[in-house]
């Protein structure tokens, strides 16, 4: 886990130095460079391959410990201010119950999802909100080795949505690295449980 706070700081602080005060004053005049749709017709359209990983801060099960995640996917973005992501990862974190010391809980998920970004650009760096949703394969397992309470091993795809933010900075062509925060909310009304939680995490895309 310190391993991926360091990193985690470590891309925040990357991010830092572009956010000088010139940055805005420059802004319309490097888009107008970088987009090159008013003067040469092209269209502005970027892909790009997307990595992320970092922590996973769980709410909705009183209990669980901090986890951690991972995630890849493909985005597109057709013009400068909007971009649409689709990815798949995997989310884990699980506990041991402060009452019964033999119940360990964990919770494993695999998001399938699409996301919008819509982005307010910078010469050097991007800042963005982001929304979506998708499926989430979920899989509960509970282990009570005092036998008190029944053990539980189930799993089910449930649909969620997500909302969050981030901030970018700019390597050149469709590649950046940054920060993202996203809040993800589902549900499991088999065992009455409320999934959900913030997911924190150091990201690159990688353009193609």
């Amino acid at each position: 886990m310190g391993h991926l706070i360091f990193f985690v700081v470590t891309a925040l602080l990357l991010a830092l130095p572009g956010m000088g005060s010139n940055a805005a004053a420059a802004d319309y005049d490097w888009m107008r460079k970088k987009d090159q749709v008013e003067t040469s017709g092209k269209k502005y359209v970027n892909q790009y391959a997307l990595f992320r990983a970092g922590g996973f801060f769980p709410e909705g099960s009183p209990g669980m410990n901090i986890g951690e995640g991972a995630e890849a996917g493909y985005g597109i973005q057709p013009i400068r201010w909007l971009a649409a992501e689709a990815s798949f990862g995997f989310i884990a974190a699980d506990d041991y119950d402060d009452n019964l010391k033999n119940l360990h809980r964990s919770l494993q998920l695999v998001p399938v999802t699409g996301t919008i970004r819509a982005i307010y650009p910078f010469k050097q760096f991007d800042i963005y909100a982001l929304a979506g949703g998708g499926m989430y394969y979920s899989m509960l397992k509970v282990e009570n080795r005092n036998q008190v309470t029944a053990s539980i091993e189930d799993d089910k795809v449930l649909f969620g949505y997500h909302y969050g933010g981030g901030v970018s900075m700019l390597l050149g062509g469709s590649s950046s690295l940054g920060i993202e925060v996203k809040r993800f909310e589902t549900r499991w009304d088999d065992h009455d449980l409320d999934i959900r939680g913030t997911f924190l995490t150091a990201f690159f895309r990688l353009g193609l």
